[in-house]
């Protein structure tokens, strides 16, 4: 087993969509397979309000898991931090696109959202002011590790 580079954390971490959300639910750890865009950060976007929104909101603690199968190796990335919602319209914009570009073509959840008519619509959800839009995991920690087979 390796320890991974911040380098190759972060070429993995461009090159992923998907991976696992975990926050806190009151007293109980609450994860959840979900999308995320690379762009200097993890970003994550919300577009549904619902028990991750309500988590978010009470405890900005999080955490983030990709593990991958690369070529002949496996990874694994974690980053520890908080979720800090994104308000900058251009980084929203930028990050979006990226969104319409990376994930939303290969994630079912998305489906409804892929037209790119609907890019103004959910710009307008990310810049309001409800709980749902776009969040950046601040990382406290990051480790990875990958292991040849």
């Amino acid at each position: 087993m390796e320890v991974l580079t911040d380098k190759e954390i972060e070429e993995v971490l461009s090159t992923t969509w998907d991976g696992v959300l975990c926050l806190v639910d009151q007293d109980k750890p609450y994860c959840i397979p979900i999308a995320h865009v690379y762009h200097g950060g993890i970003y994550i976007l919300f577009l549904k309000e619902g028990r991750k929104t309500r988590c978010a909101e009470t405890n900005k603690n999080a955490c983030y898991l990709v593990h991958c199968i690369i070529g002949n190796a496996y990874y694994s990335i974690l980053v520890e931090g908080y979720l800090d919602r994104t308000n900058d319209e251009t980084e929203v914009e930028v990050v979006l696109k990226k969104f319409y570009d990376d994930v939303f073509p290969k994630d079912p959840f998305f489906k409804e959202f892929r037209e790119l008519d609907k890019f103004q619509q959910i710009m307008k959800i990310c810049l309001g002011d409800s709980k749902v839009g776009l969040y950046k995991l601040v990382p406290q920690t990051v480790s990875g590790f990958k292991k040849h087979f």
